[in-house]
């Protein structure tokens, strides 16, 4: 019977911690997506000063 709980409270455990990675990663990606679109920004503003078309 004890080992019966025990392999749930495992259970669970592991569960909570893959719910807590993936909350983790989701804000990760979040923010790098953010980081990405301020280099595309960038990017964009350097390859049309490049073209000859003046920055804003």
């Amino acid at each position: 019977m004890n080992s019966i709980v025990f392999i749930q409270i495992f259970a669970l455990v592991i569960i909570g911690i893959l719910i807590f990675r993936i909350f983790y990663y989701r804000r990760e990606v979040r923010k790098l997506r953010a980081e990405m679109s301020e280099l595309a920004e960038e990017i964009g503003k350097i390859a049309n000063e490049i073209r000859g078309i003046p920055a804003e």
